[in-house]
């Protein structure tokens, strides 16, 4: 069985945005699979035409898209949501109260 370890944001998102991507899930304003799209898209550098062309395969063969286009619309409004709310943050926080991530 595998170990799980609960382990501060910091120690695997590069972007703040991540944090509130996972904060926009944790409190229901988005699904999993948007919350996931746009991760990958801040924290790995990956393009919403590269999320589009990820795909599944089966088993025996069928192909279907990783994520829906409604999916991925969904994951850029979440993007923009979330950069708009660092940005937010990052003007009504005294200097140097930040935390590591909101510095990058």
């Amino acid at each position: 069985h595998m170990k799980y370890e609960i382990r501060p944001i910091e120690d695997y998102a590069k972007k703040p945005e991540v944090a509130e991507i996972l904060k926009l899930m944790a409190n229901g304003k988005i699904p999993q699979r948007v919350a996931q799209a746009a991760a990958w898209h801040l924290n790995n550098d990956m393009s919403f035409q590269e999320l589009a062309a990820k795909e599944i395969r089966s088993a025996i063969g069928l192909r279907r898209p990783y994520f829906s286009p409604l999916e991925l619309q969904a994951a850029m409004q979440a993007v923009m949501v979330a950069n708009r709310m660092v940005l937010e943050r990052q003007k009504t926080e005294p200097a140097g109260k930040s935390d590591s991530l909101s510095r990058n």
